[in-house]
């Protein structure tokens, strides 16, 4: 009878080991997985972080790239009234109407300059209409505007149909224009090509 005991007892015992040990396993393995969700969401959050101060980053360059272009074009628009100043000045003014008058394709239009550049333009309006005729094979009749330009660098503004087709040529929006156009070479040039960039055509 005290072997039969002693036997029911070490079964008893076993169970006990058998059932701690399970019981154990299960806890650590429910701990395991509690730290690793854990580690995992604290590696999500600052990977997220990450990601965030390098967009800021990013955009503080973009940033500081776009004021270095906008102080490249302040600079050089205090040039302009130099170009308006210099020999070649007349050139520029007869390409400049020549261009309106192809733009505009009216047999009237209506010229409106600075008030100091009215002698060239007049010249100018004289080229180009002749440069038009010939090219075209129609005479188109330029007047110039009572009226003249404010505060600019040089070039005129020609309109057509009583005013209600306009063409500004002034060399600040011909510069705003040309900027525009160069604005990806200048990037290139200034800040070197794009690591991002995959298509360069």
């Amino acid at each position: 009878m005290v072997a039969f005991i002693m036997q029911e007892a070490a079964e008893k015992s076993r169970e006990i080991h058998v059932k701690a040990d399970e019981e154990f396993n299960i806890e650590k393995a429910k701990l395991v997985h509690q730290e690793t969700a854990t580690i995992e969401a604290q590696f999500a959050r600052k990977l997220r972080q990450a990601e965030v101060k390098r967009r800021i980053a990013r955009l503080q360059v973009l940033q500081a790239r776009d004021q270095v272009l906008d102080e490249v074009f302040e600079e050089t628009k205090k040039h302009l009234k130099d170009a308006a100043s210099g020999p070649s000045y007349q050139k520029l003014l007869d390409e400049i109407v020549l261009q309106c008058l192809f733009r505009l394709a009216s047999d009237k239009v209506t010229v409106m300059c600075r008030q100091q550049d009215e002698a060239l333009v007049e010249k100018a309006i004289m080229n180009a209409t002749k440069e038009y005729s010939k090219a075209t094979g129609t005479r188109c009749a330029v007047s110039m505007d009572s009226q003249h330009l404010g505060d600019c660098a040089g070039g005129v503004i020609a309109t057509s149909l009583g005013g209600k087709v306009k063409c500004d040529n002034t060399l600040e929006t011909r510069l705003e224009q040309t900027f525009e156009l160069m604005l990806p070479d200048l990037r290139v040039r200034l800040f070197g090509p794009s690591p991002n960039r995959k298509f360069f055509d």
